[in-house]
């Protein structure tokens, strides 16, 4: 998700964040809702959240609360790791030093070994007999 202006973000928090909260609980317990909704709340992650909110609060929830900490923690690992990836790969093209992939070299070349080979700081004789000349 890209955004220039202000206004383009907004976007994303009205079409996606906001119903996705209204959709998890926050104002309404969801036993209160029809057995369909019920269950496409179960569905959002936003919901656990709110549930172990809930629990802490007042004691009482929706779910176990043991539940709701497991489920939302692999939804934050699986909203991470991929964003993480992402921003080291945005950040690596735009500092101009794009790390090789490696992992291609190893299954190309079985002895390959980052450490054996020469940084671009070390001269090696190759790189000084073309200076000389």
């Amino acid at each position: 998700i890209w955004a220039e202006k202000f206004d383009q973000l907004a976007a994303f928090q009205n079409f996606l964040i906001m119903p996705l909260t209204f959709l998890s609980g926050v104002f309404y317990s969801t036993h209160s809702l029809p057995p369909v909704w019920r269950e496409i709340s179960r569905l959002n992650p936003f919901f656990y959240m709110i549930d172990g909110f809930r629990f802490g609060f007042f004691g009482a929830s929706d779910i176990n609360p043991f539940a709701s900490l497991a489920i939302v923690t692999v939804a934050l690992h699986g909203m991470t790791v991929p964003s993480h990836r992402w921003v080291t790969k945005v950040a690596l093209q735009l500092s101009g030093h794009e790390r090789p992939f490696v992992r291609a070299r190893w299954k190309a070349n079985p002895n390959y070994h980052p450490a054996s080979q020469p940084s671009s700081l070390q001269r090696t004789e190759s790189s000084t007999r073309t200076l000389r000349t």
